[in-house]
């Protein structure tokens, strides 16, 4: 049947609660002053001094902090608490507690030549990083990368070189063999990145065909659609390689698929004259290529030139009656129309997903776009005319892509309004948080039946690969929407907060398990490039749930599921990262590095008396004790052996801290953003 889909963006959940609930006053510590910015907080935050135990007008009122720093209730603090609070770091210090948190040896780690505190999320990924190099043995940057060399370019530092010799082109294949290679890009390996009009690329290919392979370089027809003809070589032979191996343990040589991608480069960058669409699709195929070989780096460098690219041709705007003014003819050509809108689409869908999976900034802004969303018809059904007039109603696989952008389009308002580093109270955030839930529900609702309700198994393997695809995108959304609110006070999670939780850890136990399904089959497994994420999300939710229950001992994380039952999943599902020597295998060090500490903090919360779960009622967020002798008595002192072993471990990496450390305890939310980056952060890796 056909889907036809709406042309209208998806409100902004920032637009839709921005006047209802005003923001707050800041009442803690150095919030209370009104001009202190976010920067100034969370540095305060991080070098606060940790507690042990709620102070007494707390545990008096039962007041509760959650992890945006702000009182749940009462609303208002009494003015001779405030002064209070406001001193304590002042009287703290001087009341001589040996906590870890104020040892300068302790507290921070050097990182490149710069200085972190141990709670930030560069030290913890350091830990693991100088863990695995210690355990062992070598370099582990070659380890992990093969043999890339330090000496990359900077536009692709870390990444897996090419092999540099003289034959930097590659012949055409026979023909036979060039129609299967571009059936197979269109059948497997395309899924909801579908910008291509098929019958327009087989034509180009028999232009191709024609030309000598001597003369490829110099006298290829527009080198640009030849670029797009060489990179749909290079992305299937690579997926051929990938899916005749037996396991994922390494990156096939590639030595095929390299050379027609450094063909394709060498064609696009030979191109002059005005850019065209064909120019962007070009490059939209190298970032893909680039990524599905693990070259992160590389990409996203391509994918900056693709974006200027984009808005000269102006893709993100809708066609008036300039329509026809982008090509030769003068009058509208629908392909050319539909391949615009395709393009655009398909590049705003991946600026979402490389922005999250990399922890960096968007460029598509939504405000700037009115483009329309493509329609539903299949290649063959339309003519530079439009629609044939007797379309069939099959299910069409651009349906893929329309929906894929809708929710990326979600995905990009939960990192700005949830995720947002501006001062936003937490009242704001839980509610773009609701939004963000009821919109969620429209769009799994408003899914056509091959890709919602109709089980995969049942359908042709490519509308199979769009289901699944889509099933991960939004298994990957809710994780991404609710997984903040896994950092609230486990002894105080409200009704919504605590839904929002279960929606979370539910979809991470979806995702694995269609995880570990899809292990199984190598067409599947392969065909989505930013799958190794997806594992290191759903991982490290379990591991950081696992991590907040072990405070009150609670057996269960999700409704029929047991916490064992949970991690057994998690680190089943780890395993396709732990085999793997390839960049993947940096997800796996951090992932490695979470399962210590869940195991360390399960190991602590049996050894706590239940009493002490009481006294750690109040996270760090209260930050003081108006009674200094009081602080010393509950808190306790190390000893000075104890202090020096802990300053011993601290200077590898590897130390336990007090037994009441919890990293989660001083994390805040824009630190998840900061744990995604710092997997290809090139200072650490």
């Amino acid at each position: 049947m056909s889907y036809a889909p709406s042309d209208k963006m998806l409100p902004s959940p920032h637009q839709a609660h921005q006047q209802g609930v005003a923001p707050e006053p800041h009442v803690l510590g150095v919030r209370l002053a009104s001009e202190a910015s976010t920067d100034q907080w969370d540095e305060n935050r991080r070098k606060a001094p940790k507690v042990s135990r709620a102070c007494d007008f707390c545990k008096q009122k039962r007041s509760t902090y959650d992890v945006y720093g702000l009182h749940s209730h009462p609303a208002t603090v009494p003015r001779a608490t405030q002064q209070v609070i406001s001193q304590f770091g002042e009287g703290h210090n001087r009341s001589g507690h040996a906590s870890t948190r104020e040892s300068p040896d302790l507290e921070t780690a050097e990182v490149d030549g710069q200085y972190h505190d141990r709670t930030s999320a560069l030290t913890f990924i350091r830990r693991a990083w100088h863990r695995l190099s210690s355990s062992e043995g070598g370099d582990p940057v070659q380890r992990i990368l093969g043999d890339a060399p330090y000496a990359q370019k900077i536009t692709a530092e870390g990444d897996r070189p090419f092999r540099d010799d003289e034959a930097v082109t590659a012949a055409v294949p026979p023909a036979a063999v060039a129609h299967e290679l571009i059936s197979f890009y269109f059948d497997t390996c395309a899924v909801t990145y579908r910008f291509l009009h098929g019958p327009t690329v087989y034509l180009w290919l028999e232009d191709l065909l024609g030309v000598p392979s001597a003369d490829i370089p110099r006298h290829a027809p527009q080198g640009s659609r030849a670029a797009i003809v060489y990179t749909i070589f290079a992305i299937s032979a690579y997926r051929k390689e990938q899916i005749r191996s037996s396991t994922q343990a390494t990156l096939p040589e590639s030595r095929e698929s390299d050379l027609y991608f450094q063909t394709a480069e060498l064609l696009a960058s030979q191109e002059t004259g005005r850019v065209s669409l064909q120019s962007v699709q070009a490059r939209l195929l190298q970032v893909l290529y680039l990524l599905q070989t693990q070259r992160v780096t590389q990409a996203w460098y391509t994918f900056g030139a693709l974006l200027q690219m984009t808005s000269a041709l102006g893709l993100h705007r809708r066609e008036t009656r300039r329509r026809g003014a982008y090509g030769d003819k003068s009058s509208p050509d629908y392909i050319t129309s539909e391949c615009r809108k395709r393009t655009f689409w398909a590049a705003y869908t991946m600026d979402t997903y490389l922005c999250v999976v990399l922890g960096r900034p968007k460029h598509f802004h939504d405000e700037d776009i009115d483009q329309m969303l493509p329609e539903s018809v299949i290649d063959e059904e339309i003519t530079s005319e439009g629609p044939r007039s007797n379309a069939s109603e099959n299910d069409s696989l651009i349906d893929g892509l329309v929906h894929h952008s809708r929710l990326a389009q979600l995905l990009g308002a939960a990192t700005r309004d949830v995720y947002s580093v501006k001062r936003i109270s937490r009242q704001a955030r839980m509610a773009a948080v609701d939004v963000l839930r009821r919109q969620l529900r429209q769009w799994k609702d408003r899914l056509p039946p091959h890709l919602g309700t109709v089980r995969p198994s049942s359908l042709i393997p490519s509308l199979m690969r769009q289901s699944v695809a889509l099933k991960l995108a939004y298994a990957h959304a809710n994780m991404h929407i609710f997984r903040p609110l896994l950092l609230e006070n486990v002894n105080y999670l409200s009704g919504n907060v605590a839904s929002g939780v279960q929606e979370c850890l539910e979809a991470a136990r979806i995702a694995m398990e269609t995880i570990n399904g899809m292990a199984n089959n190598g067409s599947l497994f392969y065909s989505l490039w930013w799958i190794n994420y997806v594992v290191f999300c759903a991982v490290s939710v379990v591991y950081i749930a696992d991590i907040q229950a072990s405070k009150d001992n609670s057996n269960n994380l999700i409704a029929g599921s047991s916490r064992e039952d949970l991690m057994e999943l998690a680190e089943r599902c780890q395993q396709h990262l732990s085999d793997s020597n390839t960049s993947s295998r940096r997800y796996a060090v951090v992932l490695d590095e979470l399962l210590r500490e869940a195991k360390r903090s399960r190991h602590r919360g049996s050894q706590r008396a239940p009493n002490n779960i009481e006294q750690r009622e109040c996270p760090d967020a209260m930050q003081g004790h108006d009674n200094p002798e009081q602080s010393r008595a509950d808190g306790g002192e190390l000893d000075s052996q104890q202090a020096h072993q802990a300053q011993a471990d601290s200077l590898d990496f590897d130390g336990p801290l007090d037994k009441d450390y919890n990293f989660l305890d001083e994390w805040s939310i824009s630190d998840w953003l900061e744990l995604d980056s710092s997997v290809w952060d090139p200072q650490i890796f």
